[in-house]
């Protein structure tokens, strides 16, 4: 009864768990699977989940995110109520990225650190999540002239990708950070 009405708790459904093991690396294949599967079928929670992992495939195949808008937007006030912060940080993500996407600087921004802080608050958080939170951060301020805070936060996305070993992050973290200082040192 209680799924039939949307009100589960946070038990996620094993296809997503799934499709959300491989969409880093099979992207194109997590998102034929999503795009096949009937999310009204799905309780809320699981909506949710569905939702974000539509729109992360969509953005891995460089298509629009606008028409996620809608969709993060249920997500985030979903889980919201629910007080599920890994999923939130997630959703709050691709929000700004969409925020982005619209042009939208200054709530991309307030997006990306809804997230930052949603992560920071828990004593374990997804790393993967944070870095590229910060990462999206730190080019909007480099877009924005806002060089110094790119810096602290671009660093701070170095620190995580060394923490966990990610060689492909370091490789951008510092590749972000060379960037900053060159734009930094290039003002009038």
């Amino acid at each position: 009864l209680f799924l039939s009405c949307g009100l589960s708790s946070r038990n996620p459904h094993a296809a997503l768990v799934a499709v959300d093991a491989i969409l880093e690396t099979h992207s194109d294949s997590a998102l034929v699977v999503l795009e096949k599967m009937n999310a009204d079928s799905l309780d809320n929670y699981n909506k949710s989940y569905y939702y974000i992992l539509l729109t992360a495939a969509r953005n891995k195949a460089a298509l629009s995110l606008i028409e996620s808008d809608v969709l993060i937007d249920f997500a985030i006030n979903t889980l919201s109520s629910r007080k599920d912060a890994d999923l939130l940080a997630r959703a709050y993500l691709y929000k700004g990225r969409i925020w982005l996407e619209l042009e939208e600087s200054e709530e991309a921004m307030h997006a990306f650190q809804q997230g930052i802080d949603l992560q920071l608050k828990q004593d374990q958080y997804s790393k993967e999540t944070l870095a590229k939170i910060y990462d999206d951060l730190g080019n909007l301020y480099v877009d924005e002239r806002l060089f110094d805070l790119a810096l602290v936060t671009f660093r701070k996305e170095y620190e995580i990708d060394q923490s966990t070993g990610d060689r492909k992050g370091l490789v951008f973290s510092l590749k972000n950070i060379s960037k900053t200082f060159y734009f930094f040192n290039q003002l009038d």
